[in-house]
């Protein structure tokens, strides 16, 4: 293997880890297309405030 195959292997790696990464922090929250969503109408995610509102 020459050394151009090793970086672009190593970038992947570096790429997969990043997307475990956010997989586990974001895990079990809502993606937000509520439209169709089977469960939206007991979506427990924060409504959009009133901007007058303070």
């Amino acid at each position: 293997m020459h050394p151009i195959d090793y970086l672009v292997l190593g970038l992947l790696a570096v790429l997969v880890v990043l997307a475990v990464r956010y997989a586990v922090r974001h895990r079990g929250r809502c993606g937000g297309g509520c439209a169709g969503c089977p469960h939206a109408d007991g979506c427990r995610s924060p409504k959009k405030r009133d901007p007058g509102t303070k």
